[in-house]
């Protein structure tokens, strides 16, 4: 999980870390853009980002 935007973050670079082995990484964060006065639960569904959309991810790659 991102504090911020994915891209550049720590996850890409533990994505990139792990990518030669078999373990799986997934990366939760907010799309490079400039977000100024957003609903942030409208924001979250958008990127994938409420719990439910997480879990779902999850699992999916389980």
């Amino acid at each position: 999980m991102e504090d911020g935007v994915l891209d550049g973050g720590f996850g890409e670079k533990i994505a990139r870390f792990y990518s030669a082995d078999k373990m799986k990484v997934l990366n939760f964060g907010l799309s490079k853009k400039f977000y100024d006065r957003y609903d942030y639960e409208a924001l979250a569904k958008e990127n994938h980002l409420t719990a439910a959309q997480v879990a779902e991810d999850i699992l999916a790659n389980l």
